[in-house]
């Protein structure tokens, strides 16, 4: 994380948090998935045997277990902010419009009409409206992905076997 300013106080606290989402990167990256690890007596003295669950401790010591999920995304945004990248959290719906299907997906409301009439993606009517489910758009958008690496593979290898590459 980069630290730049005149203003020492602010710059002490910025080297501040960076330590501490350094330390907590690293202590993240060397957690085991939750659930999957024995832990001995820790350092703060609570006995863990057994699998060990990530907790989350409240300033009145109650503790809440961190679901593996929770702890995925954790993990990964604390990670991108000690390389000092910003992270940002946008929440989807699991059943999406057709025009945020057409958002995600990077193309026109009308072409994925198209594409759900064809039924290249699973869609559902609610009266008049179609909606689709935040799993299929994905799993399109993947299948669309990877199909436009194999072409490009495919290009690629037929230019350098005429020499063109």
């Amino acid at each position: 994380m980069n630290v730049s300013t005149d203003n020492p106080l602010i710059a002490a606290s910025e080297i501040k948090e960076a330590e501490a989402i350094s330390r907590l990167d690293h202590l993240l990256d060397g957690m085991p998935e939750a659930g999957t690890a024995n832990m001995t007596e820790p350092q703060g003295g609570v006995n863990t045997a057994g699998p060990s669950r990530p907790v989350l401790v409240g300033v009145d010591g109650s503790q809440v277990e961190i679901p593996p999920s929770v702890c995925r995304i954790l993990r990964d945004a604390v990670h991108h902010l000690a390389q000092g990248e910003a992270v940002s959290l946008v929440s989807r719906p699991q059943e999406l419009t057709t025009q945020q299907a057409a958002e995600i997906l990077n193309i026109s409301r009308p072409y994925l009409i198209r594409l759900l009439e064809r039924d290249e993606i699973p869609y559902r009517r609610v009266g008049t409206h179609r909606r689709v489910a935040l799993e299929d758009v994905l799993a399109y958008r993947e299948q669309r992905a990877r199909k436009r690496r194999e072409a490009l593979d495919r290009l690629t290898e037929k230019s350098q076997d005429l020499g063109l590459y």
